[in-house]
């Protein structure tokens, strides 16, 4: 088996097993919600706890935890990910990124945070129960469901919403933030 094939492999059986517990519309709905706040409150929750450890928020590393989480999850992405679904992965969570990073010098409250974490898993284990009528993979395989997570629900808006092209609506963005 080739390099390429064993990452096609790895990716396909993480993206099986993440699959197999979200097969309802209105539970995959919550989750195209709710895994990008989880996301964005997780970059905003590590640049908050960098800064309590003392990091100084003004200079050049203000924004390393957050940059940190995003770069190893890119890396991870991109060795194992088909490319297209790695370049759309790539941009739709920078997207996160910048707004959380643009969103945390705007407020000092972690608080806004924890909401957001504990609402986001909230809404999704009742999807769950209430929706799919099943557990969350989480409980059978948490690293698999934190890795996959965030890729499937790229894949599952690439999939589902033809056309989608997150490189032009990053750049957009990019601008947007850059001039106001």
């Amino acid at each position: 088996m080739s390099e390429k094939e064993k990452k096609i492999t790895i990716y396909n059986t993480n993206y099986n097993f993440y699959r197999k517990y979200h097969r309802n519309i209105g539970n995959i709905l919550v989750h195209i919600l709710c895994i990008p706040a989880i996301v964005w409150s997780i970059f905003g929750f590590a640049n908050k706890t960098g800064q309590y450890i003392g990091l100084d928020q003004t200079s050049y590393y203000k924004f390393i935890p957050s940059t940190s989480i995003y770069l190893s999850y890119m890396l991870y992405y991109y060795i194992i990910a088909p490319r297209k679904i790695f370049w759309q992965t790539f941009y739709f969570y920078f997207i996160i990124l910048i707004n959380s990073n643009s969103y945390y010098n705007s407020s000092n409250s972690i608080t806004k945070y924890l909401i957001v974490q504990i609402l986001g898993w909230v809404f999704q284990i009742a999807s769950h129960k209430y929706l799919e009528g099943n557990s969350p993979a989480l409980l059978k395989g948490a690293v698999q469901s934190f890795i996959t997570a965030p890729i499937f629900i790229v894949d599952e808006l690439v999939q589902n919403l033809p056309g989608t092209n997150f490189a032009l609506i990053t750049m957009i963005y990019s601008l947007y933030k850059l001039l106001y």
